[in-house]
């Protein structure tokens, strides 16, 4: 993993920009909810309709156990509901109740009988679902029988006996469709949501400020934004007392720019206001073009550079004495403008790194203020409200 990825990984997620930059997007959620809703709600509907389930009949008898005097905890601990569906399936009442169903066999017994969750361990219920009311009813006769019989025969138990019984009825599924649209619904919501972030996380342009901060050598350089269609006193008053300082003693302001489009004319006029009266706006000198040849060459004579530089330890202090004075003289300074909106943050350090290896290649000066133009007020507002921009 590259350096670049690494620092890239470890910055942490800026919720309050996300939320931000995302709020128009709201209608993206709504629009998955919807189709979320439409599509479980809609599969719902079909399966249940289209192809629909057989009929299913159901007859309830409720079986009260008497268990014998001083063995009830034995007999209590091993025969609970788990256990009462293994012993209906079994010879001892299966068994028995198919030799009184009329043709039906132990097999058919079995598959159609069950005992639900109980409540009480003396008490159980006893379900017969077929798909025909009379055959659930021969069934539900023959257990009864079985039943009364298999008390008798084992020990622990007194007798069972039938309390109550329901005629055999038909089943009616629940009918579930707003469940599923709601959770079809949540899902949709979670998958828009999901399809944002990710929008989010890939679209890395420079936005704000704050975006070109990992920029190396970058940050101690931004002097401010310039809006998009609104001016802002407050901000504007700010540039002009940057603007003020870093001019006094220079006639000439050198325009930049990162990215292959130059600031429009409508930016160069804010520029131009924000500066002292007579300052000249000049445009930058081209860069020369900097393909990968051009950068590995010049690396390499950065490097020689560097080589050269340490050779040279003794007169660096002269070097420094008379860079300073150079700087002193130099009647210009130059600005970079960086437009948000328009421009990846790793296309921004690509370039700005460019323009670091041609200063040192002594081939093009570096800018000493960048300005971010075209920013959304709205967005810088609300980001930076009530919180240093640093």
């Amino acid at each position: 993993m590259s350096k670049q990825q690494d620092e890239f990984m470890a910055e942490r997620f800026d919720l309050r920009r996300f939320l931000l930059l995302s709020a128009g997007k709201v209608w993206w959620l709504l629009i998955g909810a919807v189709l979320g809703a439409v599509l479980a709600g809609g599969g719902y509907y079909l399966r249940h309709n289209m192809n629909p389930a057989p009929e299913v009949y159901r007859s309830d008898a409720m079986y009260y156990i008497t268990f014998t005097e001083g063995e009830q905890d034995t007999t209590q601990l091993y025969y609970n509901d788990y256990t009462w569906n293994d012993v209906l399936d079994s010879d001892q009442i299966a068994g028995v109740a198919a030799t009184m169903a009329g043709g039906i066999t132990k097999e058919q017994i079995a598959a159609a009988t069950r005992v639900p969750t109980m409540s009480d361990i003396r008490m159980i219920h006893v379900y017969v679902e077929t798909g025909d009311p009379e055959t659930a009813e021969s069934i539900q006769n023959a257990m009864g029988i079985a039943l009364g019989y298999f008390a008798h025969q084992t020990e622990g138990f007194e007798e069972i006996v039938q309390w109550d019984r329901q005629p055999a009825e038909l089943l009616k599924e629940k009918n579930l469709i707003d469940r599923w649209i709601i959770a079809g619904a949540a899902l949709g919501a979670v998958c828009a949501l999901l399809i944002v972030a990710y929008i989010y996380v890939m679209d890395n342009k420079v936005r704000l400020e704050k975006d070109l901060y990992r920029i190396g050598g970058l940050r101690d350089k931004i002097i401010g934004s310039l809006f998009a269609g609104k001016k802002d006193k407050k901000e504007q008053e700010h540039l002009r007392e940057i603007m003020a300082e870093a001019l006094e003693g220079r006639s000439t302001l050198l325009i930049d720019w990162l990215g292959e489009e130059m600031p429009s004319e409508e930016v160069i006029a804010e520029i131009r206001a924000l500066c002292p009266e007579g300052t000249n706006i000049a445009k930058a000198p081209m860069k020369p073009k900097m393909d990968a040849k051009s950068r590995k060459k010049a690396k390499k004579d950065n490097d020689k550079a560097a080589k050269k530089e340490q050779k040279k330890a003794a007169d660096k202090d002269k070097a420094t004495d008379t860079g300073r004075e150079q700087e002193a003289e130099k009647d210009e300074i130059m600005l970079c403008c960086i437009p948000a909106g328009k421009i990846k943050a790793a296309q921004a350090e690509r370039l700005w790194n460019e323009l670091e290896m041609l200063d040192a290649a002594g081939k093009r000066d570096l800018p000493e203020l960048v300005l971010l133009t075209n920013v959304k007020h709205g967005l810088h507002k609300a980001y930076y409200l009530g919180r240093n921009k640093d």
